[in-house]
């Protein structure tokens, strides 16, 4: 369970002033990636992957995140396609041990 303080409040309402600027829509995903990556117990990486006018905005933490989504998304194949395609995220607790996608 997440546990809401001033400090996360603060977070999420400084995430939210950079969505109401259009300029800020990379900077906003990143702040949204990483608070993704502090509040998911367990995680060592988050992506956020976001379309625009025909185009993906990418982000990832650590950075290799956003490369590893990149590829994907030439590829057409992957988790984050799948996530995107039926609506639901998809977990990997050990890359090593994943068989849904063996490029992944």
């Amino acid at each position: 369970m997440v546990r809401v303080t001033r400090q996360l409040a603060e977070r999420i309402a400084e995430l939210a002033r950079l969505l109401l600027d259009d300029e800020g829509t990379d900077a906003a995903l990143q702040q949204l990636t990483e608070l993704a990556l502090e509040l998911i117990p367990g995680s060592s990486a988050a992506g956020v992957v976001a379309a625009t006018d025909g185009t993906w905005i990418v982000t990832g933490s650590p950075a290799g995140i956003a490369e590893l989504h990149r590829e994907q998304l030439q590829s057409g194949s992957g988790p984050l396609l799948e996530a995107v395609r039926y609506g639901e995220a998809r977990r990997i607790d050990d890359v090593e041990q994943e068989s849904r996608w063996p490029a992944a």
